[in-house]
């Protein structure tokens, strides 16, 4: 048996419920020790009496979400892709070049299974996938319930099994269901070394803790927040107890650590930042305190409730996301290895991350700090008033998950898939690849909006800002980068770069880089061939370009250069031809508006004669006057009448 701190360690032995009846009753000192060992409740009983039924209803409902399709995204098309270039005996490539971010993990995996199957259905990775979700739910019920009462054991894991991200996690070729399980089974792991009585439970849970990290160590990058938890808690455990266990923990995880390095395909050597990830914390460092004003605000409205509660809850948000963090520092004091998992990712995604999906390996002990803050907070309340609390809180988040769960079985079962999976957003990418296939070259390479899905589907070179390396590097350094990946063409429109590749619409709009002579069309998207223009200065303080379209192609593409000169010879004539009547026609109708406009004065002045002058003699006055009009001379009567 292991001594723990009081603070950090989980209660001992004698602090768990009794495993026989003569066993003696623990006596809590806090409310909280009260409420989770406090006497069976009708509500308590009845989640343990019916627990195998809800663990059907997990198989039932995580069953009922596959459909063997390709759920198309942006990372699995990248995983997909380095395994076919592994299979093929190819390297560790994706998109013509050695690929330095995706972890190896998962990539080697789809290509083991390539061989083994002889086929590049995803059949195989889904059913392998699905089995690890219901593993995964197995290892969070045999790990709540060596430290907590049966019923918290059964609220957890039905908890995670309802989860709707956790239920489409399985159905994608992504890392997280397998990092999630290696996640908890090195827990698992972990608490059995604490309690091994004999060398062969002993060397048993050894295996399975270094195995599962290892695991989790090739899958993805959040397994350093697993190893800083590992670390703090060893550490602290070492330093103050001389605990053994903890001691061949730390040894584990050195050794872990050092086989990664060594056999990580991303980088050569034993560089720590060989991979764009870590190349990626370095570059953000810097920033550091601008990126977490900007990501404090969406963790607690968005990313925490979104991965809790997979859906907004608008202005109960904070509050819950608060609550959700309280119950990890209660069970950070209880259990430290598995509350400082999540206090250290949510500080890591404060920093670096908006996504939500990054909670899902920390869902276990979310949803047990959700059921120790609740507990804690009813501990005053009676029984039955706490039992309405529980199953109406419980139910709250289960209920909206459930929602989840079925819009994502609806989508999943759809027919025909692609048109209905994201409103077919996918399928005009499709027929782009199939137009790529046709118009490009293997070793061309062209620049376009979700160029990893592209890429994988037509097999030619697609790259864009993250392929090329824009999260390794300042964004000053970008125009290199894209000078660096020599491309040929490009992908239009510029708007369609604008939600996943925002660095490369911008570049894009300051015209970095400038699409020329059209080369096909499918859609709503073309293909042009494109031209690099290097700012002089920093890209960001140019002009930003009119317009970004591509140049129409020449009818006569094919014909002779003695054929292109005469007809351009003939076509400057026609125009020569053209311009001089047009000089003619303007000169003929410049002379008829004259002639019309001396014609209606004429006739003016004859339809109204008081315009026209009444005289042609002089009279004596201050001026000159007419008398008499135009048609004749004054009569003599007139004449005579005027003075002089």
């Amino acid at each position: 048996m292991t001594v723990l701190s009081r603070a950090f360690a989980p209660p001992p032995d004698a602090a768990r419920p009794p495993t026989t009846p003569t066993a003696p009753a623990p006596a809590p000192q806090s409310a909280l020790e009260r409420a989770i060992h406090a006497p069976e409740t009708p509500f308590t009983r009845w989640l343990v009496r019916w627990r195998f039924f809800f663990f059907a209803g997990l198989v039932a409902l995580l069953a009922v979400q596959f459909n063997g399709q390709w759920r198309i995204g942006l990372d699995s098309s990248i995983y997909r892709g380095v395994a076919d270039s592994l299979a093929a005996g190819h390297g560790y490539y994706f998109a013509g070049r050695p690929q330095t971010q995706i972890y190896p993990g998962l990539p080697y995996l789809l290509a083991a299974m390539q061989r083994v199957f002889h086929t590049t259905s995803l059949l195989p990775p889904l059913i392998l996938f699905n089995l690890l979700g219901l593993l995964t739910l197995a290892g969070v019920y045999q790990l709540i319930k060596l430290r907590y009462p049966l019923w918290i054991a059964v609220v957890v894991v039905c908890g995670v099994g309802m989860n709707s991200r956790f239920l489409q996690q399985p159905q994608e070729i992504m890392t997280d269901t397998p990092f999630l399980c290696a996640v908890v089974w090195a827990m698992l792991g972990w608490e059995w070394l604490g309690l091994a009585k004999t060398r062969r439970c002993m060397t048993t849970a050894i295996a399975l803790l270094a195995g599962s990290l290892l695991i989790a160590a090739s899958m993805r990058p959040t397994f350093w927040v697993l190893g800083a938890a590992w670390a703090i808690a060893a550490a602290w455990n070492v330093v103050r107890w001389r605990e053994r266990r903890s001691l061949i923990s730390l040894g584990l995880l050195v050794l872990v650590f050092i086989a990664f390095m060594a056999v990580d395909p991303r980088g050569r050597g034993m560089g720590l930042f060989n991979g764009a990830y870590e190349k990626q914390l370095l570059v953000i460092l810097p920033d550091l305190p601008h990126r977490v004003m900007a990501n404090a605000g969406t963790l607690f409205t968005h990313e925490i409730p979104e991965a809790f509660f997979s859906e907004n809850l608008y202005k109960a948000a904070v509050p819950f996301s608060i609550l959700l963090l309280i119950g990890a520092i209660v069970v950070s004091w209880r259990q430290p290895l598995w509350g400082l998992q999540v206090l250290i990712l949510t500080a890591v995604m404060l920093a670096i991350s908006d996504v939500p999906r990054y909670y899902l390996m920390v869902l276990p002990t979310l949803w047990l700090g959700y059921v120790l803050a609740i507990l804690w907070l009813t501990s005053k309340a009676r029984p039955v008033v706490r039992d309405l609390l529980l199953f109406g809180l419980f139910s709250l988040a289960n209920v909206q998950n459930l929602g989840g769960a079925l819009s994502l079985a609806t989508e999943q079962h759809a027919s025909p898939f692609l048109d209905k999976y994201k409103r077919g957003t996918y399928q005009p990418l499709i027929a782009t690849a199939d137009m790529l296939k046709q118009k490009l070259g293997p070793k061309d390479v062209a620049i376009g909006p979700m160029a990893q899905i592209l890429s994988y589907l037509s097999g030619r070179q697609v790259v864009n800002g993250r392929l090329i390396g824009f999260d390794t590097q300042k964004p000053a350094k970008y125009p290199m980068l894209i000078e660096a990946a020599k491309p040929a063409f490009v992908i239009g429109p510029v708007s369609e770069y604008d939600k996943k590749d925002t660095d490369l619409y911008k570049l894009l709009l300051h015209g970095v880089v400038v699409p020329g002579k059209l080369v096909g069309r499918s859609g709503d998207l073309w293909l042009a061939e494109a031209k690099v223009v290097l700012p002089t200065g920093d890209w960001r303080s140019s002009p930003r370009i009119a317009k970004f379209y591509p140049v129409g192609p020449s009818r006569h593409a094919n014909m002779s250069p003695q054929e292109a000169a005469n007809r351009k010879t003939k076509a400057d004539r026609a125009e020569r031809a053209a311009n001089k009547a047009r000089k003619e026609i303007k000169a003929k109708r410049a002379e008829r508006a004259a002639y019309l406009e001396r014609k209606a004065r004429k006739l003016k002045r004859q339809q109204n004669p008081s315009t026209q002058p009444t005289s042609l003699l002089w009279h004596a006055g201050p001026g000159p006057t007419f008398i008499g009009g135009i048609g004749g001379f004054a009569s003599p009567a007139v004449l005579l009448s005027m003075p002089g």
